[in-house]
């Protein structure tokens, strides 16, 4: 594995999703964007079916990794395309951890909302 395109020091890898990465054969960003992020979190679940794998830690992490951006600072329309991507013709355990974590996400971004405001008023 070389350094340069080790997935080692990536924004939003730790080394539980670089472990995760390198299990389907994804072993730097190079393969990652090969691979596509959406197929990769869709291998990776298929991968342990058994467990929930939250879009926001793996998908928009996989994403934000091939940007060089944080996963919360993904355009909302980016996404959003990739929630969809992922929901077609994915399991049902699959589409319902990428609602929720869309909901979590909208809350999150009303709250923030919500605190400006009040510091405004304040």
């Amino acid at each position: 594995m070389e350094t340069k395109n080790s997935l080692i020091g990536a924004k939003n890898l730790g080394a539980t999703i670089i472990k995760r990465l390198n299990e389907i054969g994804v072993y730097s960003l190079a393969d990652l964007a090969e691979f596509t992020s959406v197929k990769a979190y869709k291998k990776i679940c298929e991968q342990d079916p058994g467990k929930t794998f939250p879009v926001c830690y793996y998908l928009y992490s996989l994403e934000g990794a091939m940007l060089d951006v944080h996963w919360g600072d993904l355009p909302t329309d980016l996404k959003s395309d990739l929630l969809k991507q992922v929901a077609d013709k994915a399991p049902a355990p699959m589409v319902r951890t990428a609602n929720l974590c869309s909901v979590a996400l909208s809350l999150l971004q009303v709250t923030h909302l919500l605190i400006l405001m009040a510091v405004d008023n304040g």
